[in-house]
């Protein structure tokens, strides 16, 4: 009995049906800044036409692709607190700030989304010190860490190069004051680096999430914290949870599960 011949033809009908689905199914590539301008477009449209969530999904993928802005991590933070995910919207809000620290229009949002128990216990010296951070990116600091080290090279040569007793005194301590000061300066550039990186700051994401006494579900209940409240990570996570502080102090665990690193 001879088979009809489209049935050898089959298998390669099939393959080439498959492969075409898969292409069909597989998300666009982001390979190109201009990849990522187009996606982008396309997500302001849908935002526009009042699609928040697939316009929330578009910016996710520009934002993990490697060509994302301090708008478009704005954009996310839109489209998410239009969705009606406050936790969201404070967690892209305040990674856009972490590319661009004085980007407004993240700044003037968060005064809005942002819940009351991030500016509990705020101080005059916290915000003295996040404004430092603000305006003088981590690459200053290097550079003044850069001059100092050589200065203090430079009062230690002539300490040592030095055959007068007080001039060697007095340059030795010329290096020891330009020491402490690199010290210093060095701190306030590691602190910048944290704080444009996200440091050990996460974001509840989950409304009502309950921070308890020990890393444990049948632990006491101490509070429970509203979505968009940012927490620093004190501890490496444990049984999934993890130890954290708030803005005023207190201390507690959460559960991961809940939260998402800034």
């Amino acid at each position: 009995m001879r088979l009809p011949r489209f049935l050898f033809l089959l298998p390669a009908l099939l393959l080439a049906a498959s492969a075409l689905f898969a292409q069909s199914a597989a998300p666009e590539r982001i390979d190109t800044v201009a990849d990522a301008a187009s996606l982008v477009e396309r997500a302001n449209k849908l935002y526009e036409d009042g699609d928040f969530k697939g316009a929330l999904g578009i910016y996710e993928r520009v934002a993990r692709s490697g060509y994302s802005t301090a708008a478009v991590l704005g954009n996310a933070g839109a489209a998410a607190y239009r969705d009606g995910d406050p936790g969201r919207a404070v967690l892209y809000y305040r990674r856009a700030l972490r590319v661009d620290p004085g980007y407004d229009r993240a700044l003037q949002s968060l005064r809005v989304v942002s819940p009351a128990s991030n500016d509990a216990g705020s101080s005059f010296w916290q915000g003295a010190v996040e404004g430092l951070f603000r305006l003088a990116p981590p690459g200053l600091w290097l550079g003044l860490s850069q001059l100092l080290l050589l200065f203090f090279s430079f009062a230690v040569y002539r300490a040592l190069a030095s055959e007068d007793p007080d001039a060697r005194s007095h340059w030795f301590a010329v290096g020891a004051y330009a020491a402490l000061v690199l010290a210093a300066v060095a701190a306030c550039g590691y602190g910048s680096y944290r704080f444009r990186t996200g440091g050990g700051d996460a974001v509840i994401l989950a409304p009502d999430t309950v921070l308890r006494s020990a890393p444990a579900a049948a632990s006491s209940e101490l509070f429970a914290l509203p979505a968009g409240t940012v927490v620093r990570l004190l501890e490496e996570p444990v049984s999934g949870f993890v130890r954290c502080r708030l803005a005023d102090g207190s201390t507690g665990y959460a559960p991961t599960a809940g939260l998402e690193p800034i």
